[in-house]
């Protein structure tokens, strides 16, 4: 039995993603505000002193359990983890998400890789729930 590896997809989507991020960031870095809160401005958990830690610990979990998946949703797991990535890149450097994006209706912002994260959770899910293999025999 072989092993699956990351494809092609998957590497190109995490670093295309962690690149953009980090360019939109710094074209917009005048207008940016530093998130050092958890996720959506949760300050009110109180998780503030694990922050730091805690996305790079669900990186971590979430790609143990998502390898059996990696091969057939490659490009959703890229954009994931690129988005992931490039804003633990932000803890580690900046004490925090830089966030550039105001979001309608709210006090609210965000960045790119917020978006790739969304988007690339959005598309394991769909393909999850309505995309079939056609490869396996009825």
């Amino acid at each position: 039995m072989t092993k699956k590896r990351p494809n092609f997809i998957f590497i190109v989507g995490l670093i295309t993603t962690v690149l953009v991020d980090q360019l939109t960031k710094f074209i917009f870095q005048s207008g940016s505000t530093i998130n050092s809160g958890i996720a959506f401005g949760w300050h009110w958990l109180g998780l503030e002193p694990l922050a730091p830690s805690l996305p790079f610990l669900l990186i971590i979990i979430l790609f143990i359990i998502a390898r059996s998946f990696l091969v057939r949703h490659q490009l959703s797991f890229g954009l994931f983890f690129g988005g992931a990535l490039s804003n633990l890149i932000d803890r580690l450097v900046y004490g925090g998400v830089r966030d550039f994006m105001p979001l309608p209706l709210t006090h609210l912002s965000n960045n790119l890789a917020d978006w790739a994260i969304t988007f690339g959770l959005a598309g394991f899910i769909f393909s999850l729930f309505f995309i079939h293999d056609r490869s396996k025999k009825i």
